[in-house]
């Protein structure tokens, strides 16, 4: 208990150390919103075309919202932020255990309130979400990707805190390479993933299997992620 609480003082000193940064936030994530919107709705409109862009397009920033967007996040590849961050938590009274709980929790805290208004806005803006009248729905829709989005941003934090800031930005840039390949098979196989995920959420609601499965292999691939940068946090080189 002990170390969660002081997980949780860090935790609440990152998300409330930058309050302009939440209107940027909002800003950020209306954007992403609205651009995807308008990818989504192309698709749903015209459904014997399985467009892969719109797949792409969430594959690749959902994961994101698992993401506190503060002056760290837009400053690791200039000034190593994160490599600096840890070396600093390293002088404090506070384990790796405690380091890592609190990035759980921001992670956990971000996909809520990030995943909350990206969603909102989007069937706000998609004509054929907006026709639905379903919360189980729009529940089994927005869980369904942030399950994934968990999977995902487990992914990232581990290398985040494993790896210099420069060697970040490029693994970044592969994991976010990966969903174009991922795209184009599910295209190719003749799937679409924004479809199917309509389909399974109108038929299942809140009890759909989609969302129940990828929310369990979110929380499984956080926990394995969190063993695992237990272990490597504990030796090493921060210099």
């Amino acid at each position: 208990m002990t170390a969660f609480k002081q997980a949780w003082k860090i935790t609440s000193r990152e998300l409330c150390a930058d309050r302009l940064m939440a209107v940027w936030t909002l800003i950020f994530l209306a954007y992403l919103a609205i651009t995807t919107s308008f990818l989504v709705d192309a698709q749903l409109d015209r459904e014997s075309f399985k467009n892969p862009v719109a797949d792409c397009m969430l594959l690749a920033l959902i994961p994101f919202l698992g993401f506190v967007f503060n002056r760290r996040s837009f400053k690791y590849l200039q000034e190593d932020s994160y490599t600096q961050m840890l070396a600093y938590l390293r002088l404090l009274p506070v384990g790796a255990k405690t380091v890592v709980a609190s990035r759980i929790q921001q992670a956990i805290i971000a996909f809520l309130m990030n995943g909350a208004i990206y969603f909102v806005l989007m069937f706000l803006f998609v004509e054929p979400f907006r026709m639905i009248r379903s919360p189980g729905f729009y529940v089994a829709f927005a869980l369904t990707w942030i399950g994934y989005g968990m999977i995902m941003s487990s992914l990232y934090m581990y290398v985040e805190f494993l790896v210099k800031g420069k060697t970040y930005f490029w693994l970044s840039l592969a994991i976010m390479g990966s969903s174009i390949i991922i795209a184009a098979i599910i295209r190719i196989c003749g799937g679409n993933m924004i479809l199917w995920t309509r389909d399974m959420s109108l038929a299942w609601g809140a009890a759909s299997p989609a969302m129940w499965l990828s929310l369990a292999a979110g929380a499984a691939m956080m926990l394995l992620s969190s063993r695992l940068m237990l272990r490597k946090l504990i030796v090493r080189d921060l210099a």
